[in-house]
């Protein structure tokens, strides 16, 4: 096995798993209030991250002030894309949070060669509009109700995440993904306690649901977006992002099977040219081996 395929099966193996947090967050907020199922999943996944960094005998001092900051500043990037995610899950949907979130690798696409002043790939950009068509044909009839506050909210996400992911390719040459998820992830915590330390609903109440929050924790999140995070040491944002857009069918078959929520037949269609797309990117990923 090349380098090159190990990688792309680690990325994709970190879109199965980030792809569970749709119905195990629709689960979580049935019972806990959105900051509660937040603050939970970030604590457990703190818990696993230290232990991963302590296993691994690295430091966690960072090299300057700076670094110290900007690793900071994409924790509050990552804590607003979590909130505003399960926001629109709880209020919507798990197909229309998942798809409308996944707006990011188009963001990504577009805002990648300013942020790195480079060229843009035109495979790349089909791929996006692909993705973009994709969404289209998933997403309901847009109204003034939930559905249109659960697309609001998914692409307020989507800003937030495609920032943070940007950012944290300048953190992964000089620190392990566990590094820089640990510093992020315990912002995030930090930021979810304060906003909800003093609910009457803060500690979960059934064993499902505790289960649930480790789960997010430990699998989906110190496991699932550190290899995400982890990626960016191999493939350009904008290609990490893309491979991974695979998430939503995967996230709306998890809704299905675990929760109910039944897709109709435009999210079949969707799918499939999300599918399409996420063929193009990898195929010429795994051609041209395309690295940062």
């Amino acid at each position: 096995m090349t380098n090159s395929t190990k990688h792309f099966l680690l990325l994709n193996l970190a879109t199965a798993s980030i792809a569970t947090s749709g119905f195990l967050g629709k689960f979580a907020t049935n019972q806990l209030s959105v900051e509660a199922t937040l603050f939970w999943r970030c604590l457990f996944a703190v818990l696993a991250l230290f232990v991963f960094v302590l296993l691994q005998h690295q430091k966690l001092k960072l090299q300057s002030k700076k670094d110290l900051g900007l690793v900071l500043l994409s924790g509050v990037l990552f804590s607003g894309h979590l909130y505003f995610y399960f926001l629109a899950i709880s209020i919507s949907s798990v197909a229309v949070a998942v798809i409308s979130m996944f707006t990011f690798p188009i963001m990504t696409a577009l805002l990648e060669p300013i942020w790195f002043k480079k060229k843009l790939s035109i495979v790349t950009v089909f791929s996006a509009l692909g993705i973009f068509v994709g969404m289209n044909f998933m997403v309901p009839a847009y109204s003034l109700n939930d559905t249109t506050w659960g697309i609001l909210f998914g692409l307020m996400s989507a800003l937030c995440y495609t920032v943070r992911n940007l950012l944290s390719t300048s953190f992964v040459t000089k620190y392990s993904s566990n590094i820089v998820m640990l510093y992020q992830i315990g912002c995030c915590t930090l930021l979810f306690f304060i906003s909800t330390w003093s609910s009457d609903v803060f500690i979960p109440n059934s064993l499902d649901v505790t289960l649930a929050l480790i789960f997010l924790g430990v699998f989906t999140t110190a496991i699932g977006h550190n290899l995400f995070v982890n990626s960016f040491r191999h493939f350009n944002p904008s290609t990490a992002s893309i491979i991974t857009s695979l998430q939503p069918v995967i996230a709306i078959f998890y809704a299905y099977v675990f929760v109910n929520e039944i897709p109709d037949s435009n999210t079949y269609i969707g799918g499939g040219i999300i599918l399409l797309a996420v063929i193009m990117e990898s195929a010429k990923m795994l051609l041209k081996k395309e690295t940062i």
